[in-house]
C-alpha cells in the first residue's frame, strides 16, 4: 500500500485549446509517495517530497496545461491529477511571451529536446495538432 502526497490547486481557465469545460478546474499535483500500511508521519512526508522531483505551481503565473480526461479521479470529485515530473503536463507562460518547460532534472533534458518557444508558437502547434487529430 502507498499514499500519494499531493497539492490541490483550483485553476482559472482563460480558454481551451481543445474541447470545452468549466471556467474553474481542480487539479492535484503529486509531490511524493509514501509506502506503508499506516498513515504517513510528517517526517515521512518531508522525506518523500525531497525525493520526488516536482515544481510547485505559483499563484498568479499563467500556464498551458496538457490534460487528459483519463486523469480524472471520480472518487475525488473528478479532480484532475497532473502527470509525472518526466512528462510535462504544463508549460509556464512568462511575462515576456515565452513558454518554458519548468525546472526538474528531467525537464532540463526535455528543454534540450522540446523547445516550446514563444507562447504563441506553442499555442499554434497545439491547435494544429488538435486539428490534425480530428481529420
Amino acid at each position: 500500500m502507498f499514499y500519494s502526497i499531493a497539492q490541490v490547486y483550483e485553476i482559472q481557465v482563460e480558454r481551451y485549446l481543445k474541447g470545452s469545460g468549466p471556467d474553474l478546474i481542480r487539479t492535484a499535483q503529486v509531490e511524493g509517495q509514501v509506502r506503508g500500511s499506516s498513515a504517513p508521519t510528517e517526517i515521512n512526508v518531508k522525506v518523500a517530497r525531497s525525493k520526488y522531483q516536482y515544481v510547485p505551481m505559483v499563484t498568479g503565473n499563467r500556464y498551458i496545461f496538457l490534460l487528459d480526461e483519463g486523469d480524472k479521479v471520480p472518487e475525488l470529485g473528478n479532480l484532475l491529477v497532473l502527470g509525472s515530473p518526466s512528462e510535462p503536463s504544463r508549460y509556464l507562460l512568462t511575462p515576456d511571451g515565452n513558454a518554458l518547460v519548468e525546472g526538474t532534472e528531467t525537464a532540463a533534458l526535455l528543454r534540450q529536446i522540446i523547445n516550446p518557444g514563444t507562447e504563441q508558437s506553442l499555442t499554434n502547434r497545439i491547435e494544429s495538432a488538435v486539428a490534425n487529430q480530428r481529420k
